[in-house]
């Protein structure tokens, strides 16, 4: 206030940048509207890996891939391998951490994000003429919970992307590479995808 009552050109600069800003602001929001990002479909029908199992003959494949995120050279890799053997299915498998704790309720849902991020990779593989068979879990342990999927759906190969953790991060909730890499099956081979 005694700024405004001693200097009277800054308060008219204070004033006339606060009011063209304002206005500015006001007529974005009237004149342009706001584009609305297109929503990806989350209508995707994940499955427990109990699921996947009862449907095995159906979607046969002797892949999985494990995503945490979007990873365009990881799905071009796994396409083009499933491609090469001759399938026209893959398992997709996306692990929800939780912390370690017995307090979970029975029934828990998928997450928006992991519905959303199932959902985006689904259509890259069927832009690539593969069935994608979604398959979500959720535990303390991704390391173990992909292996032990791996195990029952009697996958081949398990196609995983780089880790972006922080070394910190991986010492104190597991590197889940090393846990994955330790737990599967001998007969199953896993490539990590950059």
């Amino acid at each position: 206030i005694t700024i405004a009552i001693q200097k009277h050109h800054a308060l008219i600069f204070a004033l006339s940048v606060l009011t063209i800003g304002l206005t500015l602001r006001f007529l974005a929001k009237k004149v342009v509207p706001v584009p609305v990002p297109a929503m990806v479909p989350t209508t995707v029908e994940v499955l427990t890996v109990s699921e996947a199992k009862e449907i095995l003959p159906l979607y046969h494949s002797s892949s999985m891939v494990a995503i945490r995120s979007l990873n365009a050279a990881l799905f071009e890799e796994a396409a083009l391998r499933t491609k090469a053997l001759g399938e026209n299915a893959i398992y997709l498998t996306y692990v929800e951490e939780t912390p370690a704790t017995y307090e979970l309720p029975e029934e828990v849902e998928p997450s928006p994000d992991s519905l959303e991020l199932l959902a985006q990779a689904q259509i890259e593989f069927e832009k690539k003429g593969i069935t994608a068979v979604p398959v979500w879990q959720i535990g303390n342990d991704a390391g173990k919970l992909i292996a032990r999927a791996a195990s029952e759906l009697k996958a081949k190969v398990v196609m995983i992307g780089t880790t972006r953790r922080s070394a910190l991060v991986s010492l104190l909730r597991g590197d889940v590479l090393r846990t994955l890499a330790h737990h599967l099956p001998r007969e199953c081979r896993l490539i990590i995808t950059g």
